[in-house]
């Protein structure tokens, strides 16, 4: 369970990082 979560939230920070670079750009 607590994996699951931790991959969750591994995947939002890289899309929130790629939503970052897209808009710097």
């Amino acid at each position: 369970m607590t994996f699951s979560i931790r991959l969750l939230s591994l995947l939002l920070l890289a899309s929130n990082m790629r939503g970052m670079l897209m808009d710097r750009k």
